[in-house]
């Protein structure tokens, strides 16, 4: 059911009540000058216009609404990510702190690789598959959140090891 926010009548109202004044006038009009033909079809034009305008602007209340519970979500849901977003520091700092611990352990320990290079610090050709290299770790590098382990002459991301034994 629709309702004319002007008038608080639903559109069914609107028609019965248009029914009523439209038969009214039928009985009462001057049988000399009857209302013609193009003037009933008109105003009947103009009734089923009012009524699509009618649904149509309660078609798009329903869009607004939903609209605004959609734009409401996804407040909440940008308010959720701002306040995880301000522990990214404290998390990234503490998971640097536990890798660089990890590292650190790994000094004078043996770990096994497969290295991006050669021992001259060449790239290996296409399709040669290099073998996996087994070294003792010397130290370890520190580049902002990268932790690179010096294995004799290869330098190694703590991420690229297979394998530690002692």
């Amino acid at each position: 059911m629709n309702i004319s926010p002007a008038t608080g009548m639903s559109s069914k109202d609107i028609r019965g009540d248009y029914m009523m004044l439209l038969v009214a006038q039928l009985q009462h009009q001057n049988p000399l000058e009857p209302m013609s033909n193009d003037q009933m079809a008109s105003q009947m034009a103009q009734l089923a216009q009012l009524e699509q305008l009618e649904h149509m602007n309660s078609t798009f209340d329903e869009v607004l609404v939903a609209e605004q519970a959609q734009i409401s979500q996804l407040q909440q849901q940008v308010e959720q990510l701002d306040q995880l977003s301000g522990l990214s520091p404290a998390l990234d700092s503490m998971l640097l702190a536990e890798k660089i611990s990890q590292a650190s352990g790994l000094i004078g320990k043996n770990v096994s690789f497969e290295p991006e290079v050669d021992e001259n610090g060449e790239p290996f050709e296409a399709g040669e598959d290099p073998e996996a290299v087994i070294g003792t770790v010397d130290s370890i590098e520190l580049d902002g959140a990268t932790i690179t382990l010096t294995v004799g002459n290869y330098k190694v991301d703590l991420d690229d090891i297979k394998s530690i034994t002692n």
